[in-house]
């Protein structure tokens, strides 16, 4: 699997038009090149903490959904009700980079807590979502919410791929303010989309949930942030 991620938005940003910000620069929320099962086939990495983190780093104990693990993810600690910023993940060395206080400290984490990357708000369609923090892509505190751009696509003939995309809230099929669906596509075929979505602000930081289902075992996908607004 590889994972790239685009530079966030500069503080310079083309002026504002009917309240939505256009940044010069888009940038990658979520992506992945998956070449084997993954978040969506098997469902958000969950696993315990094995050894002592620190700020920066959280170390895992289990391979299993490890490749689902993306930038810009939150980590939650159900154990202790925590969460961080994900910011890499080394799955050879099974340790999760994250963000000091963001809004939590991995620090404070303990060996053995249960750690996920599953959303703890939004459970909906068998806890298939994760949180996706945006605070980083925003020029403003009090942005609303996002346009974005994303495609989704398969090696194979005939593989059915859904992203969804969600506020941050307890979820609700109304809510899906976007919702992607590829199906029966021959093989090496991309659908692709654009939408907006709401976002909530919680202690300084914005967020949103996305969700990818899928039945195929080569999978390519990419969201791109485009714009906010408010």
């Amino acid at each position: 699997m590889t994972r790239e991620f685009g530079d966030v938005p500069t503080d310079e940003s083309v002026p504002s038009v009917f309240g939505i910000d256009m940044h010069p620069n888009s940038a990658r929320l979520w992506t992945v090149d998956e070449s084997g099962d993954s978040w969506g086939h098997d469902g958000p990495f969950t696993g315990q903490v094995n050894g002592n983190p620190t700020s920066t780093s959280v170390p895992y104990d289990t391979d299993v959904d490890e490749d689902s693990i993306c930038t810009n993810m939150v980590l939650h600690n159900t154990t202790k009700g925590k969460k961080v910023k994900i910011t890499g993940v080394n799955v050879g060395a099974n340790t999760i980079a994250v963000e000091a206080n963001s809004p939590d400290d991995a620090d404070t984490w303990d060996d053995n807590d249960v750690i996920t990357t599953a959303s703890q708000i939004n459970t909906g369609r068998t806890n298939g979502f994760v949180d996706i923090e945006v605070t980083d892509f925003l020029n403003s505190a009090t942005a609303e919410g996002i346009f974005f751009q994303d495609t989704l696509g398969s090696n194979n003939a005939n593989d059915t791929l859904t992203l969804i995309v969600h506020p941050y809230a307890a979820y609700s099929q109304a809510k899906e303010t976007h919702n992607l669906k590829a199906a029966g596509l021959p093989a090496f075929s991309f659908g692709a989309g654009n939408g907006m979505v709401n976002i909530v602000w919680e202690n300084g930081r914005a967020y949103f949930t996305l969700g990818v289902f899928w039945e195929a075992d080569q999978l390519s996908g990419l969201l791109t942030f485009l714009a906010e607004w408010g």
